[in-house]
């Protein structure tokens, strides 16, 4: 409503779609990079994390997804031969910069400046590797590797219906 289209706003579509579909659970897939301060990027900086917002009512929930998620893809990469650095699952408030507006991720988060109307369901973002470490990258490219990873994916949406009985 500020007259400036942005990222956030293209975002709070994603999230307003999900609200209006009536989703049960909300997994935003990403891939991390890392920039060194020169300019270049390090092939050696790599790993997988997964990220939830302790602080929804549906929280434990969240929890409960983020942790699954992250135990299916720490999965793949062992299938896939590579010894992935396990980055964890962490509450999205460990990202808050200072100086900067709210301190949740914009999609997992609750109404803030920056989240207009928040998701109505649980919700993870998985940062599944780094595209600018050597192996990861290729491992981005490999259609192998991206069929496993999709079925990490859906092994952990499974395992969480079944753990919480709420299909």
């Amino acid at each position: 409503g500020d007259g400036e289209v942005t990222h956030i706003d293209e975002v709070q579509a994603r999230i307003d779609l999900a609200n209006e579909a009536g989703a049960d659970l909300l997994l935003s897939i990403h891939q991390n990079a890392y920039e060194r301060a020169d300019g270049g990027y390090a092939g050696d900086v790599g790993g997988t994390v997964v990220y939830y917002c302790a602080d929804r009512p549906f929280a434990e929930r969240s929890a409960l997804l983020a942790g699954l998620v992250h135990a299916h893809i720490l999965d793949a990469f062992d299938d896939l031969g590579h010894d992935v650095r396990d980055r964890g699952v962490w509450d999205d408030a460990v990202l808050q910069e200072p100086g900067e507006p709210g301190k949740h991720i914009v999609l997992l988060g609750p109404e803030s400046e920056r989240t207009a109307r928040p998701s109505e369901m649980p919700g993870v973002l998985s940062e599944t590797l780094f595209i600018t470490h050597d192996l990861e990258a290729q491992l981005a490219r490999d259609p192998v590797a991206l069929d496993r990873f999709a079925l990490a994916y859906a092994d952990a949406i499974d395992a969480y219906w079944a753990a919480t009985d709420l299909r």
